[in-house]
């Protein structure tokens, strides 16, 4: 681009290209209360387990977990972290610890209040970052076609952008038993509908990063297989 300024849809496909094969995922805070110390220990299991110089989302499902999240990245400062939109990252104050901290993510619940709020013409909803590019689930069409809308919201307003949909399930999963999975053939058609990258996530390997390629993804996804 020489000393020209790159459009802006051309730096998000920049941004999109920045996306691993495979991302992992944590346990939430609470596969560890029977530890004396669940925060402790939450960030000392994956600090021995996660893959060196992985994308890791930091997924606790839990209030106050701050000091848990800038402890691990403390223990391995390298790893990518993607974490919940409505974590305090302000108390990440260190700052080589808040360059780890590439990207915030929003439940499909956290993007359908967006949908449906007066905050989609002022991208003023608390819910959603300004200053970090987004990361969204989705599980449907309609939460697919928000988070397109949500793209495009942030592209006019020159926000950070959406780099990618976690869409799940694909298969079975430990955690949600009772969720059927989409299979890839359906997960493949709504995959079509993203105006962005789509990972799979759900019941998946790192080795299956090549048939989410093949069915219209970039990556996958996911916790067990994905620990070392």
């Amino acid at each position: 681009a020489g000393h020209y300024d790159l459009p802006d849809a051309n730096k998000t496909i920049l941004t999109w290209l920045q996306l691993p094969a495979q991302i992992t995922v944590t346990y939430p805070l609470s596969y560890f209360d029977a530890a004396s110390n669940p925060m402790g220990a939450w960030s000392q299991y994956h600090h021995e387990h996660i893959a060196a110089d992985a994308w890791v989302y930091m997924r606790t499902k839990a209030a106050g977990a701050e000091n848990s999240i800038k402890q691990l990245l403390q223990l391995r400062p390298d790893i990518q972290a993607i974490t919940p939109d409505n974590l305090d990252t302000d108390k990440a104050d260190n700052a080589v610890i808040s360059r780890q901290i590439i990207a915030k993510h929003l439940t499909q619940t956290q993007l359908m209040q967006w949908s449906s709020s007066d905050a989609k013409e002022s991208m003023s909803y608390s819910a959603v970052s300004t200053s970090l590019a987004l990361i969204v689930s989705c599980h449907n069409a309609d939460s697919i076609n928000a988070a397109n809308q949500l793209a495009y919201a942030r592209l006019q307003q020159q926000l950070p952008p959406v780099i990618g949909i976690f869409l799940a399930p694909v298969e079975y999963t430990q955690t949600h038993p009772d969720t059927p999975p989409l299979g890839w053939e359906a997960w493949s058609k709504l995959a079509e509908l993203a105006d962005m990258p789509v990972i799979g996530l759900g019941g998946l390997s790192p080795v299956m990063s090549e048939q989410a390629i093949l069915h219209g993804g970039v990556a996958v996804a996911g916790i067990r297989q994905f620990l070392k």
